[in-house]
């Protein structure tokens, strides 16, 4: 029963219901001009918290199998250079956050989420999932931070 709960909460969380806009929505109609572009007030562009947070996700899905993790090494290429930016497109960055994104939602079904995850000093898998959608949570509020000071915010509506 509390797993339903569990499962129910955090998986909305991680598309953003009842916090912001659908998670992938926030994405929708940015080009990579637009993405790659710096704006006042932000540190980074939207190109770049993208791949910091695929780059989180990807690692945390590699908890979940047991993968060791240096975790020194790996905030060293948790953000990316600028030219990584120029040469990598918007669109496949985009399509590897929602798959990224879906395999947790349907991760959640499927482990223990009381599982320790040794990466973490034996937290529970649940702590990732919580961490993650958090994370995401924040730096999606930075991409639209992004997209209102370039005038692309609010994405085109779906049909």
């Amino acid at each position: 029963m509390m797993k339903n709960i569990v499962v129910d909460v955090i998986g909305k969380a991680m598309h953003g219901h009842f916090t912001h806009r659908n998670s992938f929505t926030i994405l929708d109609g940015l080009t990579h001009e637009q993405a790659i572009q710096q704006t006042i007030g932000n540190d980074y562009s939207s190109w770049e918290i993208l791949y910091h947070m695929v780059f989180w996700q990807e690692m945390a899905l590699n908890l979940f199998k047991g993968a060791e993790v240096d975790w020194r090494e790996a905030m060293k290429k948790d953000w990316p250079s600028k030219d990584l930016q120029k040469k990598h497109e918007w669109d496949t960055l985009v399509e590897r956050f929602k798959t990224a994104t879906s395999t947790y939602v349907d991760l959640l079904e499927k482990v223990d989420l009381s599982a320790p995850v040794k990466s973490l000093r034996d937290a529970p898998m649940l702590k990732v999932f919580v961490i993650i959608a958090q994370h995401n949570s924040y730096h999606l509020g930075q991409i639209v931070m992004n997209r209102k000071a370039q005038g692309s915010w609010p994405p085109p509506e779906q049909d």
